[in-house]
């Protein structure tokens, strides 16, 4: 899984939040 860089490369919890959520969706 690519969540690792993900979480990563976005320092802002609400980025993550944000990122995880339009993972979700997909």
């Amino acid at each position: 899984m690519k969540l690792m860089k993900i979480i990563k490369r976005c320092k802002n919890t609400k980025e993550i939040i944000f990122v995880s959520q339009k993972i979700m969706l997909y």
